[in-house]
């Protein structure tokens, strides 16, 4: 399955303007330093994946954020939404299958969806395995790039 990217997005050091609920005070606390983001959406424009990462000044800091995010309470990272006719419109508040991991200082984290803002229905393996396979590339690459 093909994927374009559709919008992307840099927060500096105000990593807390890319949360959901209190997950922005973590980071802060934590001293995030950057959060990037980008979206994707599929040929077909029915799937869009938000995947990103958070940069924090020590892995200790990266440790401590990560087990502050709480998924059922949307503690956690914010889709990213693109313009209007996209098929990313929808990803600041769209549900789906999100996962994450932890390189280092690095957050990565990855939101899957249905384009068109509805939650997934019972256990949608389609999103899960979308959203675990840009959370892999991601680690990927940090290792290839990273020092």
């Amino acid at each position: 399955m093909k994927f374009e990217r559709v919008i992307t997005d840099d927060t500096g050091d105000k990593c807390e303007t890319a949360t959901h609920g209190g997950y922005g005070d973590v980071l802060k606390d934590n001293d995030c330093q950057q959060l990037i983001r980008a979206t994707y959406v599929d040929a077909d424009a029915t799937r869009a994946i938000t995947t990103g990462v958070a940069a924090l000044p020590s892995p200790d800091n990266a440790t401590a954020a990560q087990e502050a995010q709480d998924l059922g309470a949307t503690t956690w990272f914010a889709g990213l939404k693109g313009k209007d006719d996209t098929g990313t419109e929808r990803m600041g508040f769209a549900g789906g299958h999100a996962s994450g991991a932890q390189w280092g200082p690095y957050l990565v984290f990855t939101l899957a969806a249905n384009s068109d803002g509805r939650a997934p229905e019972g256990d949608d393996s389609d999103l899960a395995d979308l959203s675990d396979g840009f959370t892999s590339n991601s680690l990927e690459s940090l290792a290839e790039n990273v020092d």
